[in-house]
C-alpha cells in the first residue's frame, strides 16, 4: 500500500461519525421529554446534522450539546446521575470551543 493510501485510510478512520441522525433525534427527545429549553444554536446543530450527517456537523452538534448541558440550570441536570456528566460536558465544551477559536484565529491570519 502506498503512503498516500495509508494516510487516506487513517484520515477516514479519524473522521468516523459515531452517531446517526436517529441517535440525534433520540437525544433531542430527552430535551423535549423533560421540557428543557433548547438553545437556538443547539437546535440549529441538530437540524443540520439530521439533514446532513457529516463529521463537521456532528462536531458542531457535540459542541452545542455539551455547552448546553454545562451551562444549563435545569433541574433535570441537577440530579446526582448527571453530576459527573455535567463536569465532563463542561470540560469537553471548553476544549472544543478553545480549539474552534484557535482554528478561527489561525485561518484569519492566512
Amino acid at each position: 500500500m502506498h503512503n498516500s493510501e495509508e494516510s487516506q485510510q487513517e484520515n477516514s478512520k479519524e473522521k468516523l461519525i459515531p452517531v446517526t441522525p436517529e441517535d440525534a433525534i433520540g437525544a433531542l427527545d430527552f430535551w423535549h421529554h423533560f421540557k428543557i429549553p433548547i438553545p437556538p444554536a443547539m437546535q440549529t446543530a441538530f437540524d443540520n446534522f439530521i439533514k446532513e450527517p457529516t463529521y463537521e456537523n456532528v462536531q458542531e452538534l457535540k459542541l452545542q450539546v455539551t455547552t448546553a448541558i454545562a451551562t444549563s440550570n435545569h433541574e433535570a441536570f441537577k440530579d446526582e446521575i448527571f453530576s459527573k456528566i455535567y463536569k465532563e460536558c463542561a470540560a469537553v465544551s471548553y476544549d472544543m470551543s478553545f480549539e474552534k477559536q484557535i482554528q478561527s484565529t489561525l485561518s484569519s491570519d492566512e
